[in-house]
């Protein structure tokens, strides 16, 4: 038998070029690759929300065979992977304004790129370096700032929903300890408002107790729950002897900036938890996913502007503090926190809380380096550490005047638009949410005296997202409330930073003209719900 000599696999043809050197010493072959596949991408124009893309089926494409024997090259690789971006929104473009999703900052997504060439794996801090300590350090300022706690701790997470579910888990544990070693028993309720998000109906049926735990509370006309409604089924709830797992406090929604007052909320179930003498305190967390941007703003910065938009960020602020009654929170920095997918974090204002999450196995952290696991309260036992860098970055590089800088710009591209609606499309575009304090738009539509009806709505978003090329990205809201019925309408997010009065005027006059389409082809023109997608 011939002996052969230990080859390194980096010295191969197939892998040459294709690992970080030992000594690191050629990383710029990576800038090189991004370069190259970023060269390789089609329409860098200015004036398309979306790249190309011919619709297809799934079961024509799925089977279409990528994988062989040999591989492929480089040069290969560049046009297969090209094709993935095709339909792909560019949130950076100015003519995108279709939901809750911020251009990252260059910051964020090189520091977030660096991470994964090193790929810790943040489930041991033995594992990843100092990547758990600026988990914590994000985990305590949002504790400090928002909960006012000096005892803070949590979890950063793959997403809002992320958050829900250590939410309701977290509740679960605090209203039924023995859940964890003998499952699930008797019923329970997780209350919220009708503006709560509709995943949290998917997270009960996830943890296990059913979508129909949930409890939904009719709105205020100022946005909140109604109390007295809450209180009613809070009482119900218990009487019929279900445990109750969580009350969620809206901290700012994505549509009319809905907030529901924590402390009130505390108010009722401390109330209850004594008439009833409970044996648990009832768990409240804050859904602040969207809002919690606005507690780190500049104060005094926004009394300086003294304009309309500071105002309402002021009255935010001032709305929001009463979040210090909640146990929990849940922050998303992909939303408002100009970071890349997916970075978000669940935070108890007691770190005892935290016991209530997890198995059964445990570890002793005596707080030196090596001995933190957060995997033994998370879901995930394989962690990345890109978002954890991302929003140390953000908060790093833009302090309370760069995040008090973004949402007045956000506030004054939306007043740019209310302004151009109100002197030049007054009679087509109706604003419906006008007292929103948010910088979303909710718009009807009305051509000639002709309103447009649900499936006219249905139809203009077929022909705008659907389309090959795609000029410009808006989306509808099917059942906006106003005047106490559902209301389909359009909904405009403006987020990109590259916004000016010529790109508003240039959306606004393009949805315009296909508003008119659909009006003038209305009589002739035959609905097919197949192949309309119609959201949640």
């Amino acid at each position: 038998m011939i002996k052969k000599k230990l080859k390194p696999l980096s010295q191969t043809n197939k892998f040459k070029l294709n690992f970080l050197a030992a000594d690191e010493s050629n990383f710029n072959t990576l800038l090189d690759k991004i370069e190259k596949l970023y060269a390789s991408l089609d329409d860098k124009n200015p004036y398309s929300a979306r790249r190309p893309i011919k619709r297809f089926t799934y079961k024509d494409e799925i089977n279409t065979d990528f994988f062989t024997d040999s591989g492929h090259s480089f040069t290969k690789l560049r046009k297969e992977v090209k094709k993935f971006f095709d339909g792909n929104i560019k949130w950076h473009s100015p003519y995108a304004a279709f939901n809750i999703t911020s251009t990252p900052l260059l910051d964020t997504v090189a520091a977030s790129t660096i991470t994964q060439v090193f790929n810790p794996n943040c489930l041991w801090d033995l594992t990843s370096g100092k990547f758990i300590l600026a988990e914590k350090k994000i985990i305590r300022l949002l504790g400090k700032k928002v909960l006012k706690s000096s005892n803070p701790d949590g979890l950063s997470t793959f997403g809002g929903k992320g958050t829900l579910l250590y939410a309701i888990k977290t509740g679960l544990g605090n209203c039924d300890q023995q859940h964890k070693k003998e499952g699930l028993s008797g019923k329970y309720a997780v209350v919220c408002s009708y503006a709560t998000h509709f995943c949290v109906a998917d997270v009960c049926d996830y943890v296990g107790i059913g979508s129909s735990s949930l409890i939904k509370v009719p709105l205020l006309p100022s946005g909140e729950m109604n109390y007295s409604v809450l209180e009613s089924a809070l009482e119900k709830a218990i009487a019929d002897g279900k445990k109750i797992a969580a009350v969620i406090c809206n901290g700012g929604t994505t549509i009319d900036f809905c907030m529901d007052n924590a402390k009130k909320i505390r108010k009722i179930t401390n109330a209850l938890e004594k008439k009833y003498n409970l044996p648990y305190k009832i768990h409240i967390h804050g859904d602040m996913v969207f809002g919690w941007a606005w507690f780190f703003t500049n104060e005094t910065l926004l009394k300086e502007y003294e304009c309309p938009a500071s105002k309402k960020l002021l009255k935010i602020k001032k709305m929001l503090k009463n979040m210090i009654a909640v146990d929990s929170i849940g922050v998303d920095f992909h939303k408002m926190g100009l970071c890349p997918y997916n970075s978000s974090f669940f935070v108890v204002k007691d770190k005892k809380s935290l016991s209530h999450l997890g198995g059964t196995v445990t570890a002793q952290d005596d707080g030196m380096f090596g001995t933190n696991h957060p995997h033994y309260h998370s879901i995930e036992n394989s962690k990345s550490g890109t978002g954890i860098i991302s929003a140390y970055m953000a908060l790093y590089t833009l302090g309370s005047n760069g995040f008090t800088n973004y949402l007045m710009y956000l506030m004054l591209v939306k007043e740019k638009y209310v302004e151009l609606i109100e002197k030049k499309f007054r009679n087509i575009f109706s604003i419906l949410n006008s007292k929103s304090l948010g910088f979303e738009l909710v718009l009807t539509v009305s051509i000639d005296g002709q309103d447009f009806e649900k499936d006219d709505y249905i139809q203009l978003c077929d022909n705008i997202w659907y389309g090959e090329t795609c000029p410009f990205m808006i989306s509808q809201v099917l059942r906006y409330f106003h005047n106490g019925k559902p209301n389909p309408a359009l909904l405009l997010y403006s987020m990109s930073p590259h916004v000016t009065e010529e790109h508003c005027l240039n959306l606004l006059t393009q949805l315009e003209r296909e508003c008119r389409k659909i009006i003038t082809n209305k009589s002739s023109k035959k609905h097919s719900d197949a192949s309309v997608f119609v959201p949640r």
